[in-house]
């Protein structure tokens, strides 16, 4: 925050931000009148009705034109598309120590279910629409109290000198949009008088008017959000403003490379900074379609109309007649013949065929797919559709190549504000406590995760490797589990994450899922042992497999011997659990428990070479397994464990 008693400083950046946005965004009219127009063309309006113009739209409706919107139908079929890749980031931690390739894991189940959250599902959608419609689609993250949020911020209130963008990012970045002043005020509580005085936003005066239009905007103030990046790695010239006119309201160091702000193209740019859309590149076929389908219907229109022969001396009132445009032709003599033209030119309907036909073919968007048909027939396999899915979607293979990396920044983007909030909050620099924060960033050390400098770095997961389509995934599936690939009929039920076959299969995916939990645990040292302890009634022998599945995995990471003893600890637990079982006899108790006395069972359990993933035998009990009845009472502990027998 800026030091009381500097006015002057503040007024002085303040009236620099501003006047490099307003010189900047005057080059900016020409681009956001062309995104306006795109909208208009996507909604169906005529190009000149911009904002809310409802009386030119009213006017226009009122000729009942036919527009046969193919750019829309193109536009909500590739949204449909990109909508179901539902692709994931990762957090890695490629040569690392054990341990840290598990906060890793850990962190990355963090941001994946960050990521996963309502708002940015219900806000994907409108995000790829922008893209399609504007070119580019831009997503902001922002601080919401102690977490953060994610908005989805229209391109022409970015503003950027289109010169640093020319070799790429540029530099410095602006978001400019009018704010009321309540939120402001509430935001920024010490500068409450001054921005209740300030001067309110004036539509008319703006360089957007066509963009906000309308009355609602009295209350409200124009707000500048602007970022200049550092020039290296441990530069400190790197600055966050936030301000008003004449007013500085926030101005803090940005260290970080990269802005708040993650953009999505259709089309990628070439030496500038926004990208071009599919209406862009269906516009002037869509005019052409428009054309076309208004003249066959002033054709129809005008040739169905009211047709009267009248003899000049017959005396008939014309003004009786209320058919639609009647018209009245008087004659003198022999009452004239009247043909009849066709209302439609062949050559006319041929001509829209073929224009349309063109504007699928240059999009990549089948009619079939566009009309949700299914080119194969009824009885295709799900592969098949599969197979078809994958055809159609490699005209896109760039597309959404960008978005996954689109995706892949914006979490980049919220573990860097998450970073941020816990290195403030920790040091107390802030304005929030550690307790105040969020609860995925307060119990994970976000410190610790530079992916920019540190051992960590993000990628994306091929989440949908299996194919999407149900049928495709069901067969994808079963061939899998028939090659051994699936080694448990309860791996194959998870594959399925339809809500109602989970429900279905509760009885089957409750102990895979109380397991998976397990293995976590056992990865974390900070969890007790005796919290993971088996019993009977898990799935025994899927824990094995579990079991040692991780701990290879542990070992040829290279993970210490400490770590490992935990995985061969619980394994120990668990094969006497098994040999409990398979002998009838009842479980033996942990300490702190109450005590179960068990049943004699000569050679209760035998511990062959090798057992337990090469671990030692268990405490208290010499290789080759009891010579005797099995002890009553408390169960010795593997060393390690709270309660451990001396």
């Amino acid at each position: 925050m800026l030091p009381e008693g500097q006015d002057a400083e503040q007024a002085t950046i303040a009236n620099s931000v501003w006047t490099w946005i307003d010189r900047l965004r005057q080059r900016r009219r020409i681009s956001g009148l062309r995104d306006m127009l795109h909208e208009a063309i996507y909604k169906g309006r005529p190009l000149g009705a911009l904002g809310n113009d409802e009386q030119a739209w009213l006017r226009q409706s009122s000729k009942s034109p036919a527009n046969l919107n193919i750019a829309r139908s193109m536009v909500d079929t590739a949204t449909a598309r990109l909508t179901k890749s539902r692709t994931m980031p990762v957090i890695s931690a490629d040569d690392a120590a054990w341990s840290e390739k598990l906060f890793a894991k850990r962190v990355s189940r963090v941001i994946r279910r960050k990521m996963g959250a309502a708002k940015i599902e219900r806000l994907k959608p409108d995000v790829i629409r922008a893209m399609l419609i504007r070119g580019t689609a831009v997503w902001k993250v922002v601080r919401n109290g102690g977490d953060t949020d994610v908005d989805h911020v229209p391109r022409y209130e970015i503003v950027h000198d289109p010169r640093e963008a020319r070799y790429g990012m540029p530099r410095c970045l602006a978001h400019v949009k009018p704010i009321p002043k309540s939120v402001l005020c509430e935001q920024f509580e010490q500068f409450e008088e001054q921005i209740e005085s300030a001067s309110t936003y004036e539509a008319s005066d703006a360089w957007m008017a066509y963009a906000y239009d309308g009355p609602g905007y009295n209350d409200h103030v124009e707000v500048a959000d602007i970022w200049h990046l550092p020039s290296g790695p441990d530069a400190d010239d790197g600055c966050h403003v936030i301000a008003i006119r004449g007013l500085v309201l926030l101005r803090e160091e940005w260290r970080r490379p990269r802005f708040p702000l993650v953009f999505c193209h259709w089309s990628a740019p070439i030496d500038e900074m926004w990208g071009q859309g599919l209406v862009e590149d269906l516009c002037g076929i869509q005019a052409l379609v428009n054309r076309v389908a208004q003249d066959s219907q002033e054709g129809h229109y005008w040739s169905s109309a009211l047709k009267l022969f009248t003899a000049r001396t017959s005396n008939i009132n014309k003004h009786h007649l209320k058919a639609r445009h009647p018209v009245t032709v008087e004659y003198d003599g022999a009452m004239p013949q009247f043909l009849q033209p066709n209302p439609q030119v062949a050559q006319a309907l041929q001509l829209l065929d073929w224009y349309i036909n063109r504007a699928y073919e240059i999009s990549g968007i089948g009619q079939m797919a566009a009309a949700s048909k299914n080119v194969l027939g009824s009885n295709a396999s799900g592969k098949a559709i599969d197979s078809m899915d994958d055809i159609q979607s490699d005209r896109f293979a760039h597309v959404e190549a960008g978005w996954k990396a689109a995706i892949c920044d914006l979490a980049q983007a919220q573990i860097d504000e998450a970073r941020a909030m816990y290195n403030e909050a920790h040091s107390g620099t802030g304005d929030l406590a550690p307790k105040e924060l969020a609860t995925w960033i307060r119990e994970t050390d976000w410190g610790k995760v530079d992916i920019d400098g540190g051992d960590y770095h993000l990628y994306m997961e091929p989440e949908n490797f299996i194919p999407g389509t149900r049928g495709g995934r069901l067969e994808y599936i079963e061939s899998l589990s028939k090659n051994g690939l699936i080694p448990d009929p309860s791996v194959v039920a998870d594959g399925f994450d339809e809500p109602d076959l989970q429900r279905m299969n509760r009885s089957v995916l409750g102990p895979l899922h109380n397991l998976q939990r397990i293995m976590e645990g056992l990865a974390d040292s900070r969890i007790p042992l005796y919290d993971l302890q088996p019993d009977e009634h898990m799935n025994l022998s899927l824990g094995l497999l579990l079991a040692k599945g991780e701990y290879n995995e542990a070992m040829a990471c290279g993970a210490d011997d400490s770590e490992l003893q935990r995985y061969r600890d619980w394994m120990e637990l668990l094969k006497r659990e098994m040999d409990m079982a398979a002998s009838g006899a009842s479980s033996p108790s942990l300490p702190g428990a109450q005590s179960v006395q068990t049943t004699t069972q000569p050679n209760a359990m035998t511990l062959q070479p090798g057992l337990g993933a090469g671990g030692p035998p268990a405490p208290g009990i010499p290789p080759g397994g009891p010579p005797g009845p099995m002890p009553q009472g408390p169960m010795p502990m593997p060393p390690g464990m709270p309660g451990a027998m001396a």
